[in-house]
């Protein structure tokens, strides 16, 4: 009987094989800042009615964490097969990591295309925010209200690579090289001039600090890892850098800003004393998502004194 029945197997799988099939690519994006707002995303995958994998993803700046967008894949799905996700979006916290936004989204292949679902982890969905609805299965918040997470096919665009790179404020196309520059300001982008004398104020949390801002042009927008570096040549000492990942805001003649980066000069238990008087040189280095690279410089007199009297 297995014999007898072998042809008519192999005739089966052969027109599995040629079945017509199709690709889908979830691509993530968020107004949300990785590394900042969120940590981690859980991913559950469902083709049909089977869950296919559970996946969770690190967010940031750290080795093998992943900036926005996050795209998660399908390959070689049969026609007309439904494939969906589940995204529950977590920031780190003490004891335990906190829920801060969900998303559900699904959608049909099509044979001999590879599709692009856009979906975008939205602000306005932030659980327990107070203005985020609260949305029951099969409905998922999408810009503040509760939706249908299906898209039908044909409502997709076909996926390209570079989907997500676009012009923007901080990075209009054709864009030159990027350009940095130091500056000063907590609550403003204000320019300095090279060893202008800026005061140390102590932070609230303990340690001195000085206030920096930026200046660029030709960086994206969102996901630019900025760097604070800092040296004191005289006392030859390196200051822990700061490391952040802020969006920038649109500022006067194309370019963007950060202000109000609080940059911390005695850590590791230096004695704020010996920098007073001292020279700082600063650099500032951002990266976006793109891999564009700027890089600015400043010099900066450190106070005799520590702003509000502190000696």
């Amino acid at each position: 009987m297995a014999l007898a029945l072998a042809p008519v197997a192999l005739a089966l799988a052969l027109v599995a094989c040629n079945e017509p099939r199709g690709e889908l690519v979830f691509g993530v994006t968020s107004d949300f800042r990785a590394g900042v707002d969120l940590h981690r995303l859980e991913v559950t995958t469902t083709v049909g009615d089977v869950v296919t994998k559970l996946d969770a993803i690190a967010l940031g700046a750290a080795p093998g964490a992943q900036q926005f967008p996050v795209e998660i894949p399908f390959l070689d799905l049969p026609h007309g097969r439904r494939a969906a996700i589940a995204i529950a979006g977590y920031v780190d916290t003490s004891p335990t990591d906190a829920l801060v936004v969900e998303r559900l989204a699904a959608t049909t292949a099509v044979s001999d295309k590879k599709l692009l679902y856009r979906l975008h982890l939205d602000s306005e969905c932030t659980v327990g925010s107070g203005n985020a609805p609260a949305c029951d299965a099969p409905l998922t918040c999408v810009r503040g209200a509760c939706a249908d997470p299906f898209l039908a096919p044909e409502k997709l665009e076909p996926y390209r690579d570079g989907w997500n790179v676009a012009s923007d404020i901080c990075k209009p196309a054709n864009a030159g090289a990027p350009k940095v520059f130091v500056g000063k300001g907590q609550s403003d982008y204000l320019p300095s001039e090279d060893y202008e004398v800026v005061q140390l104020e102590p932070g609230p949390q303990g340690g001195h600090h000085v206030w920096i801002s930026i200046r660029a042009q030709n960086l994206r927008q969102s996901g630019t890892r900025t760097e604070i570096s800092g040296t004191l040549p005289e006392l030859g000492i390196t200051v822990t850098p700061l490391e952040v990942i802020f969006t920038m805001l649109p500022d006067e003649g194309g370019y963007c800003k950060l202000y109000g980066l609080r940059f911390q000069l005695d850590g590791g238990g230096l004695d704020v004393d010996t920098l007073l008087g001292q020279t700082l040189e600063v650099v500032a280095t951002m990266k976006d998502k793109d891999g564009s690279v700027g890089v600015g410089k400043r010099w900066l007199k450190l106070d005799e004194t520590i702003f509000g009297g502190e000696i």
